[in-house]
């Protein structure tokens, strides 16, 4: 009898794998360090960026027409003479929404693994650490085709689903990533702004290659209404060029052909990729949301020490 079909997509690196997604778990909460760890003082809440009736005792302003009269701090309207009420922070369970970008152009690499691999495999780790910590976790799938959104789950196998379709989509734009019309991120700013509007914490993980004039608008409103975090993915060959010599490449089409690199080539290529990378680190600074990179080169959960910090601080 004839053996399976050999799948030549199905190799690590190029494709996903559900199983492997699900156990980075397990590089999550070892030693003593990494437990004690903290964003708030209770693990599974998070102060959101509305300021409301709630909680948390924020600050004092003047009364103004429509305020709760519950809210009247009488010792500071005694004090000033004037009529002060306390405002509150909401105090919520932590909501970690993870936008991961499954476009075309991610499905390229030259290390370890393409950069919509390495992307899941770190929106894995985000997602593993949000719901160690007790929240919840949900997200949003970008594709040509469109995006698909994983409504927030609880509890300690809360990122299951959302791997699961990470996983299913990318295994389906790997096979069809050529048959629909390349989209610019600015077309996912209107649900990325309504997912903002729940508070918590958005984390987009994308090379954010094309993302359109009205980009940078679109995340500064996202921004406003959640803690953002960008995760810029890149190859090494997007930092340094090959060095001068023959390369067998395939095209998207599937036909093979061979390019040479001379010297002078590869100083321009260094030139042109300074300035491109310049470009694209100034357009993701002037969202205001954090930023930081990952490497397709690099194990992810080398990188998750780095996520680690920034969201600590």
């Amino acid at each position: 009898m004839a053996g399976p079909e050999h799948d030549p997509l199905a190799v690590t690196g190029i494709s996903t794998d559900l199983a492997d997604l699900i156990a980075l778990r397990a590089y999550l909460g070892r030693g003593e360090q990494e437990r004690q760890r903290t964003i708030s003082p209770n693990p599974g809440t998070q102060y959101g960026k509305r300021k409301d009736s709630g909680l948390e005792f924020e600050d004092l302003r003047p009364y103004v027409v429509g305020d709760d009269v519950r809210h009247i701090d009488w010792n500071a309207t005694a004090r000033t003479g004037e009529t002060h009420v306390k405002l509150f922070r909401e105090s919520r369970e932590h909501l970690t929404l993870i936008a991961v970008d499954l476009r075309a152009s991610m499905f390229f690499g030259t290390r370890r693994a393409l950069r919509s691999v390495a992307a899941c495999e770190f929106a894995a780790l985000i997602a593993w650490h949000a719901a160690e910590r007790g929240g919840r976790v949900g997200g949003l799938i970008i594709t040509d085709k469109g995006d698909e959104a994983v409504r927030p789950h609880a509890g300690r196998k809360a990122p299951v689903p959302l791997l699961g379709q990470l996983h299913a989509t990318h295994s389906h734009c790997l096979r069809n990533r050529h048959q629909f019309m390349p989209r610019r991120l600015q077309q996912i700013m209107a649900p990325l702004t309504h997912l903002a509007r729940r508070g918590g914490a958005i984390v987009v993980v994308s090379s954010f290659d094309d993302p359109g004039s009205g980009f940078v608008e679109g995340l500064a409103a996202v921004e406003r209404h959640a803690d953002c975090l960008l995760v810029r993915v890149a190859d090494p060959l997007e930092r340094v060029p090959p060095p001068p010599g023959a390369y067998g490449i395939l095209s998207p089409e599937g036909r093979r052909r061979q390019v040479v690199i001379g010297e002078g080539d590869q100083l321009s290529a260094v030139r042109v990729l300074e300035t491109e990378d310049l470009r694209v680190e100034t357009m993701l600074q002037d969202t205001g949301a954090r930023v930081m990179k990952v490497s397709t080169d690099e194990e992810p959960w080398k990188a998750m020490h780095r996520y680690l910090k920034i969201v600590e601080r």
